[in-house]
């Protein structure tokens, strides 16, 4: 009996700590593979370059997850680097693009997601500039918001020297995310372009403890009708 009781306060204590660990925090990612993303949208599948996006425009991932664009005011458009663009992404790259003075760009996920993240550019390439990305939840409230100062002509157009932008909770719980250039010159159009948009659709470790700690408590109630 004493065994037993022991199993049972070992899957407890890993349970709450895990209940412990359950209230959600939010880190920001600036490197594509610290993301660690498990599927991605390719904004190229809305069409060639120059493809107007409509407001409320809906894309799925890679995988299947669906997701809606929009914006506060302007319209969206899809661009390739180096046929449609000239920025400081990767040849190639396709991109989503907002039009001028439209400086932020928010995708609704059909589902919630651990971590999304982007490489994003200004419009203006030779000037210095602010990128913030912003998540919430599902009933809208702030997870979490961080900025990043991004220095204009640190990189050679099409050398892939666009800053990547991300953002990772603990918990599956990011409902939607915003990307938006702030702190730019006055009068200036301020529009924003990101590429490939990585996102993690998958817990990690923890989900595997609780996991853990049942199976202890189910192997002590086994062990229960055993010795009844």
């Amino acid at each position: 009996m004493f065994k037993i009781s022991k199993i049972i306060l070992a899957g407890g204590l890993i349970l709450a700590a895990f209940a412990g660990g359950a209230s959600a925090a939010v880190v920001l990612v600036t490197d594509r593979a610290a993301l660690g993303g498990t599927d991605f949208y390719d904004w190229s599948t809305l069409g060639p370059d120059g493809t107007y996006v409509p407001e409320g425009t809906s894309v799925t991932s890679n995988g299947g997850l669906g997701a809606t664009l929009s914006l506060p005011s302007g319209t969206m458009l899809t661009r390739e680097q180096g046929v449609g663009w000239n920025g400081y992404f990767a040849t190639g790259d396709g991109l989503l693009m907002t039009s001028f003075f439209a400086n932020e760009l928010i995708i609704d996920f059909d589902g919630p997601v651990q971590g999304a993240g982007a490489q994003i550019a200004w419009g203006v390439l030779s000037v210095d500039y602010v990128a913030e990305i912003t998540a919430f939840d599902n009933g809208g409230g702030l997870l979490g918001s961080f900025t990043i100062p991004v220095s204009g002509g640190i990189s050679g157009v099409g050398g892939n020297g666009a800053s990547f932008l991300g953002i990772q909770s603990d918990s599956m719980d990011i409902a939607s995310i915003t990307f938006e250039i702030i702190g730019t010159p006055p009068g200036i159009f301020t529009m924003l372009a990101i590429n490939q948009l990585d996102i993690v659709t998958q817990v990690p470790a923890p989900g595997a403890l609780t996991l853990f700690g049942f199976g202890l408590l189910g192997m002590a109630a086994l062990r229960r009708r055993r010795k009844a």
